[in-house]
């Protein structure tokens, strides 16, 4: 079984050739991987969308192009990975977790910090439309062991 995981969170607000996005996102992409076939029935596979379009470059002709590039990706995941950092600076990130939640495809949330919820406030809807929300310390990693007990072993 393939499990497909969208890659969600801020790009564009941390600016051009910024390496936050793509350095957890490749975290994220490579703790899959080690599950991936290894004494499982299941493989995982991120979509990462850092790896198709990059801010600052032209590779596309408009922002469309790139929007519904995106969220056809969405559609095409079994489950989103969210990085809620900064979600309330990207649009592009909000519009990807409505648009899982009204395909009723899970979103699970991370927002890593020392404190429980410190720092993060979501509004009411965006908070809804995520399944699951880790916070703390190693939020991150919580958030993908969740993932890959919930929707990567055949039950």
């Amino acid at each position: 079984m393939k499990v497909r995981i969208y890659l969600a969170g801020a790009i564009g607000c941390y600016g051009v050739g910024a390496e936050y996005p793509k350095l957890w996102r490749k975290m994220a992409s490579e703790w899959f991987e080690i599950y991936s076939g290894y004494a499982y029935d299941y493989d995982f596979y991120c979509i990462d969308p850092t790896r198709y379009y990059e801010y600052g470059r032209d590779y596309h002709k408009s922002e469309k192009e790139v929007m519904m590039f995106d969220l056809r990706k969405v559609e095409s995941a079994d489950v989103i990975l969210v990085n809620l950092k900064d979600i309330e600076k990207s649009p592009g990130t909000i519009d990807e977790v409505f648009d899982a939640w009204k395909n009723n495809i899970p979103v699970i949330g991370f927002f890593d910090t020392e404190n429980s919820t410190e720092g993060i406030e979501l509004h009411t809807w965006i908070r809804n439309q995520i399944d699951r929300i880790e916070t703390g310390e190693n939020a991150m990693k919580k958030a993908m062991i969740y993932i890959k007990d919930y929707y990567g072993e055949s039950r």
